[in-house]
């Protein structure tokens, strides 16, 4: 469950693509199991957008409903300015309207053919996580290669998020990807992260003395493969200035209000059928892990034997050189010899 069959193992591959990947299975592995309710990532991950669409020819509206567990907002990449971002206008940007022309014609049922038109996103339900995707690698026509936008983008602590029936959604931060490299093709990831509660305290203490900054230390780790250590969320805020090529991906935003009342954020229980199978999932990748091990050290042993029969297939030589040309056996130019073994 854990690896899509499609990843290689041993390759680099997109984390926002496997998280999707994930979701999917496991919302697919809970109803399997029997569950009749919704799924824990249907809860907690997965809100609706309203898609709506005017032509311009006959004024006909239509709107549709999707679900959606990510926001991927767009990272413009900015040639002439090294100016930041900030994170609630590219949200802007992604609800406002867009201009359908051109080769971007839509089709109208009413006029039965491609027309002119607008179009335009609002967010009808929220989820509980806010999952933000930071779409920051873009394709090079000249150069025919992909490439990263290094652009800072500033990330509040705290999200204010506006909805179709007007209200306004608030978030706390409580974890980020970060992406380390200079292409879509390679790289790094590690993770801020803190937890969910920790996150909400932070926030309920931070409101009531006016200091929401002064608690976004408060719970902060840093997880780069096995190391973990103490961070804070100044850190993670300064992080693109310090290292360049190290950029937000991934943003894990937890509701805190929906606009209409507080919202006490709680550890989620996690149904037993679901530990079972992530402990099992765990014991395949160690049987994995294990056997890519023996494999990698048979190969090398036998390399290892290789060229030990090489070795001694010279000094068995029959024309008495007792060795390979320039070899410290006894032959050639070897120490059997009074050479120097310096050059000047």
């Amino acid at each position: 469950m854990a690896r899509p069959p499609w990843f290689r193992q041993g390759a680099q591959q997109d984390c926002s693509e496997f998280l999707r990947y994930l979701l999917d299975q496991l919302h697919e592995e809970e109803h399997a199991l029997g569950g009749d309710s919704e799924s824990l990532v249907k809860k907690n991950f997965v809100g609706m957008f309203q898609i709506a669409c005017v032509c311009d020819s006959c004024g006909t509206q239509s709107s549709m409903e999707e679900p959606f567990t990510e926001m991927a907002l767009a990272v413009p990449d900015r040639q002439q300015s090294q100016e930041a971002h900030v994170l609630p206008q590219l949200i802007n940007n992604f609800l406002a309207v867009e201009t359908l022309a051109n080769d971007n014609q839509y089709y109208c049922e009413v006029c039965q053919q491609l027309r002119d038109g607008r179009r335009w996103v609002t967010i009808k339900d929220t989820p509980s996580c806010l999952l933000l995707s930071l779409k920051r690698f873009a394709y090079d026509v000249e150069r025919k290669l992909r490439s990263k936008v290094f652009h800072d983008v500033i990330c509040p602590l705290t999200l204010e998020v506006h909805v179709e029936s007007g209200d306004v959604v608030q978030y706390v931060l409580s974890s980020v990807v970060v992406h380390s490299g200079t292409s879509s093709d390679c790289g790094h990831y590690y993770t801020y992260a803190r937890h969910s509660v920790e996150a909400l305290k932070a926030h309920v203490v931070g409101s009531a003395d006016g200091d929401h900054q002064g608690h976004s230390s408060s719970g902060w780790f840093l997880f780069n493969d096995s190391h973990v250590t103490h961070s804070s969320f100044d850190s993670f805020s300064n992080l693109t200035k310090r290292f360049s090529k190290d950029t937000a991906y991934l943003l894990f935003y937890n509701k805190v209000s929906d606009g209409k009342s507080d919202i006490c954020v709680r550890d989620i229980p996690i149904p037993k059928e679901f530990v079972e199978l992530v402990t099992e999932d765990n014991i395949k990748h160690l049987e994995e892990q294990e056997a890519e091990t023996k494999r990698l050290f048979a190969v090398r042993k036998n390399r290892w034997n290789d060229s030990s029969r090489r070795w001694w297939d010279y000094d068995s030589d029959p024309s008495g050189r007792g060795g390979p040309p320039g070899s410290c056996g006894l032959g050639g130019s070897g120490v059997g010899q009074q050479t120097n073994r310096f050059v000047f």
